[in-house]
């Protein structure tokens, strides 16, 4: 049991260093953005926007299964610690990633969002409400806003931009449903939701 925690670390830490690597590499690609802008060269800056575009969609993904692996890991304590455990017969260790969910999420009026990703779905349904309305609620996450339109204020993960606004994603699919839950019954929103979390068949 020690063994498989001390292996579940190690991922979680793997996770923690892929992450800090595409940031540092993100912020080169700002850097030589910068010079392609003050040299003029504009085939440099088509490609720069490009690999930017790229590479925040991948630091997306990445967060999505460093979160979904952290919730996974407090699975594995929350089983491993439970008392008066009847003993079984060891079997072989194996590590299975649970499938990707989903959101799906209505609106009091039968308006209904279901994307292709939770991400998605969350963004449509901030946008639905206001994102102006949001930000006024002072929500932070991480020491990163929630929703801002100054790219500068989010200090640790890479915002996903919608329209003038960036908004804080990194988050798994039952926590994305409990804050758009939270949004909607805040006094300074109240727009009734109802929120399923969507396993794939």
């Amino acid at each position: 049991m020690t063994d498989n925690l001390f292996v579940a670390e190690e991922v979680s830490a793997a996770f923690e260093i892929l992450l800090k690597a595409i940031e540092d590499f993100t912020e080169k690609l700002k850097s030589n953005a910068i010079t392609f802008i003050n040299t003029g060269d504009t085939v440099g800056i088509r490609i720069g926007a490009d690999h930017l575009d790229s590479i925040k969609e991948f630091h997306q993904r990445t967060q999505e299964l460093s979160s979904e692996w952290a919730d996974e890991i407090k699975k594995y304590h929350v089983t491993t610690r439970r008392p008066n455990r009847i003993k079984s017969t060891p079997t072989k260790n194996k590590i299975i990633r649970s499938p990707k969910t989903n959101l799906e999420i209505t609106f009091s009026d039968g308006f209904k969002i279901h994307e292709k990703s939770a991400i998605d779905g969350m963004l449509k349904t901030m946008e639905r409400i206001g994102l102006d309305k949001i930000e006024k609620l002072g929500i932070v996450i991480e020491s990163n806003p929630l929703v801002s339109k100054d790219y500068n204020k989010f200090k640790n993960y890479e915002p996903k931009k919608l329209g003038l606004w960036y908004v804080h994603t990194h988050s798994s699919t039952v926590e994305k449903q409990k804050l758009l839950l939270d949004i909607s019954n805040h006094p300074d929103i109240s727009i009734p939701l109802t929120i399923k979390v969507i396993k794939p068949t």
